[in-house]
């Protein structure tokens, strides 16, 4: 442990703050997943950034007819959450492990007012695409261990259907973002996978998410039209 906060200290010049000490509370951090949660669907758009809020939104659907998900994690005020914690922590973990729960069931699909039982067989079924957005992911969000590890067990939790996703892209990526995905690897290595890392230019992953998703399903800063608006949008809690 006493490693840990040696390292710590030294990377707080150097933009990488917190990191490593948090990784000596990931384990505990992790134990314990619960299956309920709320969310709100709307066709109007996403909510303010700079609210406490946890938004995600189906932005329409790709070539293949699979749903989208645009998660903005980078703007998710996980510090705050953190600091205050009680039943919001409490409410933001359900609200991960709702949308792991919607995801597996297929919610998402065009077909999701069917009823569509959840397979526990170890299928590739590949129903959905995903993309996380880190822009706006700030040392003091991450200022502070346990803001890390509930952004870590976040982010862990799409392990356990990592299956589910066809693909997926994590942009604007930074130095502070590569060191969140290498602290998440040994917890979602499999969900890694499947998505493909870029940075902070724009031009060098908007061809990329054409190829797979029509620039009338994605909002202008993907690649889409200005007049864009989402099919659904919700919020972790």
């Amino acid at each position: 442990m006493h490693s840990y906060k040696i390292i710590f200290y030294c990377l707080v010049g150097s933009s990488i703050l917190s990191m490593v000490m948090a990784a000596a509370s990931l384990n505990e951090a992790l134990k314990g997943l619960v299956q309920t949660g709320n969310t709100v669907p709307s066709r109007e758009a996403v909510p303010d950034k700079n609210s406490l809020a946890f938004p995600y939104y189906v932005t329409g659907y790709d070539y293949e007819d699979r749903p989208v998900i645009v998660m903005e994690w980078g703007r998710w005020d996980i510090r705050t959450l953190a600091e205050k914690g009680g039943d919001r922590v409490a409410k933001y973990e359900k609200g991960i492990d709702e949308f792991v729960k919607r995801v597996k069931s297929g919610y998402f699909s065009k077909k999701s007012n069917e009823p569509n039982p959840e397979d526990e067989n170890e299928t590739d079924s590949a129903q959905i695409a995903v993309v996380i957005d880190f822009e706006g992911l700030s040392l003091r969000q991450l200022g502070t261990p346990a803001s890390v590890a509930l952004f870590v067990r976040g982010l862990g939790k799409l392990e356990k259907v990592y299956k589910e996703f066809a693909y997926g892209y994590l942009l604007n990526s930074t130095p502070l973002v590569d060191q969140v995905i290498n602290l998440s690897r040994p917890y979602m290595g499999k969900f890694l996978e499947r998505c493909e890392v870029y940075g902070t230019v724009s031009r060098t992953w908007i061809p990329k998410i054409l190829k797979n998703i029509p620039r009338s399903q994605l909002h202008s800063a993907y690649g889409g039209k200005k007049d864009f608006r989402p099919v659904a949008v919700y919020n972790i809690f």
